[in-house]
């Protein structure tokens, strides 16, 4: 993505006029965060919640999330409260990223999240209510540029022996991507036109 999409330019709508930042801005932004969910104790497999409009911020935690291995997934700002907590209980979130002007909807249903530890708030707004609420702003600014994923390169390399001994694929199947497609034989008695 950096070098291919270096320089393009990802435009964000505000109450005050537009944010623009290229990817590599937003690049850097993400490796930075991706420090600051390791300090937040986020580890591989744990759930990263967002509840956001779609945003320069908002793109950089998606890049951040998985490149540690969490699991990302959105909150959707149009469920209805039980909706919002069977959401997030069910995935067990251990944090919730949530846009400033969202913080008024958030902080009615977050005394039912049961094991959200922390709420990182993005923007200038207030962060109401909701326990143990962070700014985006100051956590970022907190941490030095770059991140070193040695796990990504770790998973590469068993990555690579796992392909070198996997099985032969069978008859009638195709792999692509991980996933089995099942191609069927045609039958026996099955014309075949010129």
């Amino acid at each position: 993505m950096r070098r291919v999409y270096r320089d393009s330019e990802v435009v964000t709508l505000t109450e005050t006029g537009t944010e623009r930042a290229n990817f590599n801005e937003g690049r850097t932004a993400s490796r930075r965060l991706s420090r600051v969910l390791g300090s937040l104790g986020i580890e591989q497999g744990d759930r990263v919640a967002t509840f956001a409009w779609n945003s320069q911020r908002h793109l950089e935690v998606y890049l951040a999330a998985p490149c540690i291995g969490a699991v990302l997934h959105t909150l959707n700002i149009r469920l209805f409260e039980e909706q919002l907590t069977y959401v997030a209980n069910h995935a067990e979130d251990q944090i919730v990223f949530v846009d400033d002007t969202l913080v008024p909807i958030l902080e009615k249903v977050a005394p039912t999240f049961e094991t959200v530890r922390h709420y990182v708030v993005m923007g200038d707004g207030d962060c109401g209510s909701l326990p143990n609420a962070l700014s985006y702003e100051e956590l970022l600014a907190e941490q030095p540029d770059g991140f070193d994923y040695p796990e990504l390169a770790d998973r590469r390399r068993r990555g690579s022996a796992t392909r070198a001994a996997r099985p032969a694929t069978p008859k009638g199947c195709s792999i692509r991507t991980g996933q089995t497609f099942f191609t069927p034989s045609p039958p026996a008695s099955a014309t075949r036109w010129a």
